[in-house]
């Protein structure tokens, strides 16, 4: 490190990006070793360095209402939402719920943050009664002002307004209006069973004021909301800083003792895009909080550091080979099954992610309650994720392609192991399967605008089962391979209109293998990474958040010991 003004400067040793990073982690696969800075009693002050998902990259933004994840990122230390994970559910707590999650939480793992409570007064009327007394922080431009209903209504109004948002997302909202001081009514046009991701602490929706916006929203310096920290310093290429509200409202209660938070007195997120930069940095202790280690790191750092804390999760957005199906061959579900089965998923995840794996866990995460484990699969559906070379040239043969074909792959760079091995066992069956790399940044456009022949290559994963049904419908951006199935359909909209949560389950279990029917796509194993952390970081079991992309409400709640 150097010091330029006062300011610590993070320098990294090159610019290798790492999508694993990029994307966060879900999951778990348990924790390896407890610290006992995790149960000591808390302490407050000092700086946490936290290492997060994204830390290979600077802010897009830290204007909420940009509708970016990696703006939810950087914005929920200052920013909030109505609704959030409910922290005395976890580790800290009853121990009820892990918050591996980076986007998705089940409904008994939520609670109120902004709003106190919230009802149903007719079927399509959502009602939102909010905190009373809560301040904007008392800094410029809006010096600790009361939060109020008028605030919740200005910003819903501005993202609904915005081009950067799907128009598809919040089809089914009508209107946000305020009622009173502290009540927002948000009407729709249909029932929508992800609603509470959708309006309370999912993607997008954090809150902000409007001198915010006015001032000059993309100038950091005026970023301002209800949250436990305030922006102090941005140096791009290298860190974000923040510092504590004094004046924040939320506490925590452990081992039956409330506590004011935050307790750490300032927050440093570095950027580091060199995966050895961000290790020497851990090992060394300049990080408190590293995310996203992967496996085949695990060994070297237990020999070099063998009281570092660390917990496994499986990454969520690993690659997936969408077909362009509503193109030949890939109209044909046979010639899609047999280059699902020309596949050796369990060989993959021994070579590339050292036997440190999950077969499936697309489009269900392997830890959701709706999904279906590859072995409980019906027979015709489990054939798909089984290595059957042989099977697979006869279903080739059968649809008219007995010496195969060739076709062509675009994909992201970072995946350029996977989708070699993608290719060298499509050869075996006879398909030939050019590659085209690009920038990982691009292959978002691309799908978008569906200029691609042949395959896709798209990492995506973890957004709720709800949401993950939504993007295999027609119109929807996500839906990389034009997915169009009249019974796809229907089952999506069985259980987004269900208003019984366990019912819902039971149509998101049958629409999930029904998915995994028609074979849309072919999915590699998910690598499991790891989240470490130092012994003298106290309150912390590698918890990764408690709203959409959100570190911030988890960081407020850890200490250092020392």
């Amino acid at each position: 490190m150097k010091q330029t003004s006062g300011r610590k400067i993070w320098v990294s040793l090159g610019m290798v990006l790492l999508l694993f990073a990029a994307f966060g982690i879900l999951g778990y696969t348990g924790i390896a070793g407890q610290a006992n800075a995790a149960k000591a009693e808390p302490k407050y002050g000092g700086t946490i360095v936290a290492g997060t998902y994204l830390i290979s990259y600077d802010p897009k933004g830290f204007d909420p209402g940009m509708a970016n994840y990696n703006v939810d990122h950087f914005t929920s230390f200052f920013a909030e939402k109505l609704m959030s994970g409910d922290w005395h559910k976890g580790p800290m707590g009853t121990n009820e719920y892990t918050f591996m999650e980076t986007e998705w939480f089940p409904p008994n793992a939520l609670k109120g943050c902004l709003a106190e409570s919230w009802e149903w007064t007719d079927p399509l009327t959502l009602v939102f009664k909010l905190r009373k007394g809560i301040k904007f922080q008392n800094k410029p431009p809006v010096n600790g002002r009361e939060f109020t209903a008028d605030d919740v209504t200005y910003c819903w109004n501005r993202l609904l307004a915005s081009p950067r948002v799907a128009k598809k997302r919040f089809e089914a909202l009508k209107s946000v209006s305020k009622v009173d001081k502290y009540t927002v009514a948000f009407k729709l046009n249909s029932f929508v069973g992800e609603w509470r991701y959708m309006f309370g602490y999912g993607a997008y929706n954090a809150l902000y004021p409007r001198e915010m916006v006015e001032a000059g929203v993309e100038d950091w310096k005026n970023a301002c909301g209800t949250g436990p920290y305030m922006v102090h310093d941005y140096i791009r290429g290298n860190s974000v800083t923040y510092i504590k509200n004094p004046d924040y409202w939320d506490t925590v209660t452990l081992s039956g003792k409330k506590y004011k938070l935050p307790f750490a007195d300032k927050i440093v997120l570095p950027i580091i895009r060199d995966a050895s930069t961000r290790l020497a940095a851990l090992r060394s202790g300049k990080i408190d909080i590293l995310y996203s280690v992967r496996w085949g790191d695990v060994e070297s750092l237990q020999k070099s550091n063998p009281n570092l804390q660390k917990k496994g999760s499986i990454v969520p957005d690993n690659m997936h080979a969408f077909f362009e199906m509503d193109r030949e061959p890939f109209t044909d579900i046979r010639i899609r099954k047999a280059m699902n089965m020309a596949i050796d998923g369990d060989a993959i995840g021994k070579s590339l992610y050292g036997g440190k794996y999950t077969r499936l866990c697309y489009p269900f995460m392997a830890w959701w309650d709706e999904y279906v484990p590859v072995e409980k699969l019906p027979p015709n559906v489990r054939e798909n994720f089984t290595y059957n070379p042989e099977k697979a040239k006869k279903l080739l043969a059968e649809a008219g392609y007995p010496k195969g074909f060739s076709t062509q792959m675009v994909y992201p760079s970072s995946y350029d192991d996977l989708a070699q091995l993608f290719v060298a066992y499509w050869s075996q069956i006879g398909v030939e399967v050019k590659l085209r790399s690009v920038e990982p940044n691009q292959i978002y456009g691309i799908m978008a605008s569906k200029k691609f022949e042949g395959l896709i290559g798209v990492p995506d994963g973890g957004s709720g089962p709800l949401v993950a049904l939504r993007k295999m419908t027609p119109g929807e951006f996500w839906n990389a391979g034009d997915i169009n199935d009249a019974e796809l359909l229907k089952r999506y909209r069985a259980a987004r209109g269900e208003r019984d949560w366990k019912k819902t389950q039971d149509l998101l279990r049958d629409a999930y293998v029904y998915s995994l029917s028609i074979v849309p796509r072919v999915s590699g194993p998910n690598p499991i990474v790891y989240n470490y952390w130092q012994p003298w970081i106290g309150g912390f079991h590698g918890e990764n958040m408690t709203g959409f992309f959100s570190p911030g409400p988890v960081i407020t709640r850890i200490w250092k010991t020392k």
